[in-house]
């Protein structure tokens, strides 16, 4: 009995080791590179949020959004829409990889 409970409790500091390991990598400071595509995918929902909020919603309003994004520069970056959480952490998840 003393030895299952050793095994899960080591079993668990494991795991939260692992889960504080991996919080830290994604807040972890971005490299050039990192920066520069994680700005550039926060422009493109700027753009694209901003767009969509600016244009009339009509049947063709579809044509207008796109046309107001190709025109701002808002595809620069693919990205994956509806955004389950905010702009931030989608941008830092999608630089660094993370599912």
């Amino acid at each position: 009995m003393r030895g299952a409970k050793a095994l899960v409790y080591a079993i668990s500091l494991f795991a939260i080791g692992t889960t504080v390991a991996s919080a830290q990598e994604f807040y972890r400071p971005l490299t050039r590179a990192e920066k520069s595509a994680y700005e550039a995918c926060l422009y493109t929902i700027w753009v694209n949020d901003y767009c969509g909020a600016t244009t009339v919603v009509v049947p063709w309003a579809a044509s207008r959004v796109r046309a107001c994004v190709i025109a701002n520069g808002g595809n620069r970056f693919p990205v994956a829409w509806p955004r389950p959480v905010s702009a931030e952490d989608y941008c830092r998840a999608a630089v660094l990889n993370v599912p």
